[in-house]
């Protein structure tokens, strides 16, 4: 099995966490603050999963709390992650996560020094302009509005970059399993940390409790798709070159946006997108607008 093939499993898995996070917005939990909960509180059942078989991870103090402050700051992207998918459809969520790389290329820049090659400046202004074309409310210029979906997934690509930008310091000296381990621990403490705020906790134990038995096992079954995904997308980066890989990840809004096709079209009861003929020239031409920036970053 060649990297390809590893890295447009681990993608495509990655594409159906972001539905399931959408469909369990629609009809189990009201509350983007009681799925960030429940998405720490998962994290750290499999931190504590991994202490079984790995053991307790060796790090020096510094490592330690980067690493662990990396999984904190993972719980703060959740946060407007959720909200923005509970407020819009997935396929016009997921591909402004596209910013990602260019936060990255930015805090890189900042704080390692990295240089910026004009190319990438480019590819900035391309996925900015796809990005801003798919947060339009309508296709109208003389009306140009931000959808608020958009404000909140480009906070949750920042935070999500300063997660990475933290975990990649650490994770490239030590051990990997060990470093994944203290990340979904700092996860879940943080989960823990956002429960003690009172309104959250109400919210919380009010979507909690309306859950039914098959639920649980869809949530336990998406979190192993995530891990799933991280794993295939880890052997790719090992079996074959960082950057392709790369290229290949930025795949994952056009397999959102075909499985939101196909279950609109095929299975609406289970989710429902805005599939117009408007709405589809938009989705569809900011996702081509963007790939184009990507690949140029």
């Amino acid at each position: 099995m060649n990297w390809i093939i590893l890295s447009l499993a681990g993608v495509a898995i990655w594409g159906a966490n972001n539905i399931i996070d959408k469909i369990f917005l629609e009809k189990y939990i009201k509350n983007s603050s009681s799925a960030t909960i429940l998405m720490g509180l998962v994290g750290l059942l499999v931190s504590l999963s991994l202490l079984v078989f790995t053991g307790i991870p060796e790090f020096s103090t510094r490592d330690f709390l980067i690493i662990f402050a990396s999984g904190l700051v993972l719980t703060l992207f959740a946060l407007p992650y959720y909200k923005s998918l509970s407020l819009d459809d997935a396929s016009r969520v997921v591909p402004v996560f596209q910013f990602i790389p260019i936060f990255y290329l930015l805090l890189a820049y900042i704080f390692l020094g990295e240089s910026l090659q004009q190319k990438s400046l480019v590819g900035f202004l391309i996925v900015l302009v796809g990005s801003l074309f798919i947060a339009m409310e309508k296709f109208d210029l003389s009306i140009f509005k931000i959808r608020p979906s958009f404000l909140f997934m480009l906070l949750a690509s920042f935070m999500y970059s300063v997660s990475i930008v933290m975990f990649k310091v650490v994770a490239v000296d030590n051990d990997f399993w060990g470093s994944i381990l203290l990340t979904y621990f700092g996860t879940g403490v943080g989960s823990l940390l956002l429960f003690l705020i009172p309104s959250f906790k109400r919210n919380f134990i009010s979507d909690i409790v309306r859950f039914k038995k098959g639920v649980w096992g869809v949530v336990a079954l998406n979190e192993a798709g995530g891990l799933t995904g991280k794993l295939l997308i880890s052997l790719a980066v090992i079996a074959g070159p960082l950057a392709l890989v790369g290229l290949v990840e930025n795949s994952q809004p056009v397999f959102v946006f075909i499985y939101a096709l196909l279950l609109t079209k095929f299975a609406p009861k289970i989710l429902k997108e805005d599939f117009s003929r408007e709405s589809l020239i938009i989705k569809a031409s900011s996702l081509a607008i963007i790939t184009v920036g990507v690949l140029l970053i």
